[in-house]
């Protein structure tokens, strides 16, 4: 479509250059530098629909995440199912981040690496 109206205004162009209308002439510059800020304005808008796509799945994703955690009942971890080493919902509920759990054998505890 860009290209279909750069040929347009390129012949545009041509005709007004051949004219002795000096108001033609303004008017087509102004037609060309609108269309140039249309165009500007439309690369911006495509690259702010790409970060709202990317945001977008990233909440996707984060809600079917989130649908399969079973949370543990003292509030400090979760599980997904099959799964033998807990998440931190710390972690989780501040920053989404999915930070596997250290286990203290020796008193049999789980902490998070991110927060002893």
């Amino acid at each position: 479509m860009y290209q279909d109206i750069s040929q347009l205004i390129h012949d545009i162009c041509s005709l007004a250059k051949k004219s002795k209308d000096l108001e033609l002439k303004e008017k087509v510059f102004d037609l060309t530098n609108l269309v140039i800020d249309l165009r500007n304005e439309n690369e911006d808008i495509r690259e702010k629909l790409k970060l709202l796509e990317g945001s977008l799945k990233k909440i996707e994703e984060n809600t079917e995440f989130a649908k399969k955690m079973k949370i543990d009942p003292k509030g400090d971890k979760f599980w997904l199912e099959d799964e033998a080493v807990p998440y931190c919902l710390k972690c989780w509920d501040s920053e989404h981040k999915k930070i596997h759990m250290t286990l203290w054998e020796d008193m049999g505890i789980w902490s998070c690496p991110e927060h002893y």
